[in-house]
């Protein structure tokens, strides 16, 4: 009988958890179904109502997985210099702060990529690495070369591959191409790897971890290190190997922090929004019109191609790639409301992930908190700040959906209580000076 009850709690809890959504997600009906439940946020038209709600789960990009106990990051501790900050206020805003850091008010725009994860992450970089500088070095880190260039932040789970030509062509095949350039690393060589020797498991030629020196492939021959890592004109054997990474690329929003793939170890080069000839290299992906009429062009919905992995800056920058890259001393995960205040207040916004929910796609203003529809995903954004609006305390949060979304581009969500997951998942990290 106690078991049963047990159980029966359960599930009424996961019911709880999950209240479903009465109406289409992006529906007037189910704008109207928020507001009529008088909480602390308001629902707006943020996107039209046909886009495919498979297209808003494109947009979220985060990864959300166990990991091993060994590549946790570090937890945060506590310093003199936390404690010198002073008390916590009751409200506490990064702009106002550090008003001659320009990048912290900054709504970045990832376009039909699932890139909040990069996005979010040199958006916070490039706002410690000014604050860390008082306001002397105002860089805007490059999206673009940590979206292509970090092999292990992403999943690299969509593409269109060599294998797939080369298994129905057989050995023997006589389509030929080019490796477009891929970053250096384990995960990236092996996984290059399946595709080139579709018949036979690769064998590692080499090294070590982070620096293999290449693979063995029984039908194609040997392939350097440097070869993969790049994009040199290389046929191998006779394989059909054009191959294009396309759409939206999934990715942990710790891994640009990490020591192996991130700016503590390989750095991030500047650069600007699309178009915008800022450092070294732009972000390629165009921005659209995710939600109703403007400006932009129309978001079509379909994934686009994700470009590849150059590690050389756009020539019209006159700037020299490896000179250009900038560096973090350290990183680590934050945890606890407290700690997590007393080190955006110190070191300035934090990079957090969060669940999403059908109905946050419609927040316009208030304090976010879940009302109902299923779980879309993960997503990652800025922490920038908090407060407390009618009572109710709220994390301020920078999201990269453009400036027309939500509280033009910001919005604020429900502090104290972990709501979606959001302050169990907060990372960052100092720069290199």
């Amino acid at each position: 009988m106690k078991l049963t009850f047990l159980l029966l709690a359960a599930l009424l809890g996961l019911a709880a958890a999950h209240v479903a959504m009465p109406h289409h997600p992006l529906s007037d009906a189910a704008i109207d179904h928020l507001n009529s439940q008088k909480s602390t946020w308001k629902a707006g038209r943020n996107f039209s109502p046909d886009i495919s709600m498979k297209y808003i789960k494109r947009l979220l990009g985060a990864r959300r997985g166990p990991r091993p106990k060994e590549l946790e990051p570090p937890k945060l501790k506590m310093t003199e210099k936390h404690l010198q900050a002073g008390s916590i206020p009751k409200e506490f805003d990064a702009r106002k702060q550090w008003p001659n850091c320009p990048t912290i008010n900054e709504i970045r725009d990832q376009g039909s990529c699932s890139s909040s994860w990069a996005i979010g992450a040199v958006g916070a970089m490039s706002d410690r690495i000014c604050i860390a500088s008082k306001g002397l070095d105002q860089v805007h880190l490059s999206a673009q070369d940590l979206l292509t260039c970090c092999d292990t932040c992403d999943t690299w789970s969509e593409r269109v591959t060599a294998a797939t030509a080369a298994r129905s062509t057989g050995p023997g095949g006589t389509a030929q191409g080019k490796i477009p350039m891929m970053p250096i690393g384990t995960n990236a060589l092996f996984l290059w790897a399946e595709y080139l020797c579709p018949w036979a498991a690769p064998k590692p030629m080499g090294s070590s971890h982070s620096q293999p020196m290449g693979i063995t492939c029984p039908l194609a021959g040997t392939i350097a290190h440097s070869q993969l890592a790049y994009r040199n004109a290389l046929p191998i054997g006779n394989l059909p190997i054009e191959t294009y990474a396309y759409g939206i690329t999934m990715g942990s929003h710790e891994s640009p922090w990490e020591f192996y793939p991130g700016w503590t170890h390989y750095g991030i080069v500047t650069g600007g929004n699309y178009n915008t000839s800022q450092g070294c290299l732009d972000y390629t992906i165009a921005p659209c019109e995710h939600h109703t009429t403007g400006d932009r062009q129309p978001c079509d919905g379909e994934r686009g191609r994700l470009p590849i992995c150059e590690q050389r800056c756009q020539k019209k920058s006159g700037i020299y790639y490896p000179s250009d890259l900038h560096f973090g001393r350290n990183y680590y995960w934050v945890s606890g409301v407290k700690n997590i205040q007393r080190e955006l207040m110190t070191n300035g916004p934090l990079e957090v992930e969060f669940k999403v929910y059908a109905d946050f796609p419609n927040y316009k203003s208030g304090v976010y908190h879940y009302l109902s529809g299923k779980n879309m995903g993960s997503h990652a954004a800025r922490l920038i700040g908090w407060g407390e609006e009618n009572g109710t305390p709220y994390w301020l949060i920078a999201n990269s959906w453009n400036s027309d979304w939500g509280d033009n581009g910001f919005f604020k969500i429900r502090r104290g209580t972990d709501e979606c997951g959001i302050e169990s998942h907060v990372v960052g990290g100092l720069p290199r000076y």
